[in-house]
């Protein structure tokens, strides 16, 4: 008897795990179906879209449509020798360009940007990770209330 319990305990453990995995998939869809394909271009250390996907608004999409812009961002964190640091994003929105197959997009004339100046302590990798990510946003959140307002793309 003792033994049939330890044989069904995988089971058990694996259905709950099954379940888990299912729930987390479903929170990890996108909220919009327009905005979350939406690619991003991100010159820095970060990947991009992955941090903008709830930001890039369907009114944003109808005008600038996913499959003929990009969303591109210029970001970096500088880290001082003696601790702190400067921290700067770019972002604005461009044609999809094709060249050889490839998908690109040029950094864009008209930009919206977000600066962080940091002080205190060394910035450990995690930490500037958290900044560039926090300057990514601030700049696309940017970009899209100016878009809200009118156009904010300059051919």
């Amino acid at each position: 008897m003792h033994s049939s319990q330890s044989r069904s305990k995988p089971f058990v453990g694996l259905r709950n795990a099954l379940s888990w995995l299912a729930a987390a998939l479903i929170l990890a869809a996108p909220l919009t179906s327009h905005a979350g394909r939406y690619v991003c271009q991100g010159y820095g250390d970060n990947g991009c879209a992955e941090h903008i996907r709830d930001l890039v608004t369907d009114d944003f999409t109808q005008r600038y449509p996913a499959d003929k812009f990009k969303i591109v961002v210029v970001y970096a964190f500088i880290p001082y020798s003696d601790g702190g640091g400067v921290g700067y994003a770019m972002a604005g929105v461009s044609p999809v360009l094709k060249a050889n197959g490839i998908d690109f997009a040029i950094v864009p004339k008209q930009r919206y940007s977000w600066t962080s100046l940091r002080r205190g302590p060394h910035v450990s990798p995690r930490e500037k990770n958290e900044l560039e990510v926090s300057l990514i946003r601030g700049a696309v959140e940017n970009l899209m209330e100016a878009c809200r307002k009118g156009p904010c793309f300059t051919p």
